[in-house]
């Protein structure tokens, strides 16, 4: 795993289209796959998914676009950095 800093952020996606746990596998498998990604985490009960990530190398219409090219879509999104939810 990447060790955080504090310029880290989080996203909190909501995803349309997650029906089970394979959905919700496949989603976290595509984020994890992108670079600067840190942590992933994908719950289909509450159609979302959290991610950590490096702003410096990716940004939040990229991990959208990876999520839309799945197959899902995604309504919505709030991001903070890390350091303001950890507070």
């Amino acid at each position: 795993m990447a060790e955080r800093t504090e310029m880290d952020h989080l996203a909190v996606i909501r995803v349309e289209g997650m029906h089970c746990h394979h959905c919700e596998a496949a989603i976290r498998k595509t984020l994890s796959s992108i670079a600067g990604v840190l942590e992933v985490e994908v719950d289909f009960n509450s159609s979302q998914a959290s991610v950590l990530y490096d702003p410096t190398a990716v940004n939040v219409q990229q991990l959208v676009s990876a999520i839309t090219h799945g197959g899902y879509r995604v309504t919505g999104f709030s991001q903070a950095e890390a350091d303001q939810v950890a507070s």
